[in-house]
């Protein structure tokens, strides 16, 4: 297999290909793995990424981003009192749960929500769901739609916490069995952490935290990636973690690398079953391959046009507008690879209409990529707006022109 390696990375240097060692030689030390640039969902590693396996406690991020949403639509506020449940109460003493003690049975959402994202409490996140729907199963199926709204399909949801059925026993969702999990895979793990990520950037906030201070018990993160922590990488602002027998130990991590937002999910670590913290070596291990084998390239700067981009004007004074960019457009350009161009679709075919003001929208510019080398098969594009404004001619003007293009498109 060295041999193989090594003739494949001579081949390619022959051939005049640039390519690096790094390149050529890593594979993520797990099962399951996918990594992608947050703002543009630009896939930048992916191994069997759309397996899908157990995953425990990263189903957190689902149920927390849910939360999320019942704060923002103000159907739960942050110091909205819950009440445990026998059900949640009694899985705080369970050996085979990652928890936290509830002992008063009343607690605000904003101290559930921090114990589920920070501690991986698997009580405070059914509580919370019950709170949110009136029953697990309901807050389950809202959960289960929530998927299917952003692309999932076939995902195995059964519960808010993503602890097995076998220990949840009568409290299962009704029909599922009883050694049912939750599975999803790496690429519908992505897409959850990106919505997160975009939808409520407050998550991270919380996420970055080292501890939990409740009831008198302080209770540490379980992201060992924080700072002081054994695995301590900067520019890691959360993660979400998680142990399954069937599953391993997995992480999800939400980082900046070369100052561009990354997503990196991994399954199953390789020797998750000797040495839990191997997901974090691995991690970190995925998140250097990154950083590492891109650089951030800027196709077009805010405030510039792309190769001389420019839109038709119908009675102008200019025939045309000079289009720029809103926003910076840019791109994680690996090692050995071209530049990629990107083209400008005007928003009105064939014209628009004077009078132009300054800075209104006249089409987009999108990247020529391959759709499916982004999370959401969408080539990213920015609007594209008028540098300057163009005036409209005199009225007897326009009027003629108008009976000329009415002449020549009916009689």
């Amino acid at each position: 297999m060295k041999k193989m390696i090594l003739f494949l990375f001579l081949l390619c240097t022959c051939a005049g290909v640039r390519v690096s060692a790094t390149e050529v030689l890593f594979s993520s030390s797990s099962q399951q793995a996918l990594a992608i640039e947050a703002d543009t969902g630009q896939i930048l590693y992916n191994k069997e990424s759309d397996t899908k396996v157990a995953i425990g406690g990263l189903t957190k991020l689902l149920t927390a981003y849910l939360i999320y949403e019942d704060l923002s639509k103000h159907s739960l506020a942050l110091n909205t009192q819950v009440k445990i449940s026998d059900y949640p109460y009694y899985l705080t003493v369970h050996p085979n749960t990652t928890n936290v003690l509830l002992e008063k049975r009343l607690y605000t959402v904003d101290q559930l929500l921090n114990a589920t994202l920070i501690a991986s409490s698997d009580s405070a996140a059914i509580a919370l769901a019950e709170q949110s729907a009136g029953s697990e199963k309901l807050f389950v199926d809202r959960m289960r739609d929530k998927l299917s709204s952003w692309g999932i399909q076939d995902p195995v949801l059964v519960n808010a916490s993503g602890l097995s059925n076998s220990i949840l026993g009568e409290n299962r969702y009704p029909g599922s069995k009883e050694d049912d999990e939750n599975r999803l895979s790496a690429r519908d793990l992505a897409i959850i952490a990106r919505h997160l990520y975009q939808d409520f950037p407050e998550a991270l906030k919380t996420l970055e935290k080292q501890n939990i201070s409740l009831d008198g018990h302080t209770y540490l993160s379980t992201n060992s990636l924080l700072k002081d922590f054994p695995h301590y990488r900067a520019g890691v602002q959360g993660a979400a973690v998680s142990y399954t027998k069937t599953g391993g130990a997995s992480c999800i991590a939400f980082s900046s690398e070369n100052d561009s937002p990354i997503i990196s999910v991994l399954l199953h670590a390789n020797d998750s079953d000797r040495d839990v913290n191997s997901r974090f070596t691995a991690t970190n291990e995925l998140l250097n391959y990154i950083l590492n084998s891109y650089r951030r390239e800027t196709i077009v700067a805010k405030g510039e046009a792309y190769h001389g981009s420019k839109a038709s004007v119908l009675d102008g004074k200019e025939a045309h507008a000079v289009a720029v960019a809103n926003q910076d457009l840019s791109y994680l350009l690996k090692t050995g690879e071209q530049v990629p161009t990107a083209h400008f679709a005007q928003a009105k075919s064939p014209s628009l209409e004077a009078p132009i003001k300054e800075g209104q929208e006249l089409g987009t510019l999108t990247i020529d990529s391959n759709p499916a080398s982004f999370i959401d098969k969408t080539s990213p594009s920015i609007k594209m707006i008028a540098k300057h404004s163009v005036s409209q001619v005199e009225f007897y003007h326009a009027w003629w022109n108008q009976f000329v293009r009415y002449v020549n498109e009916h009689l």
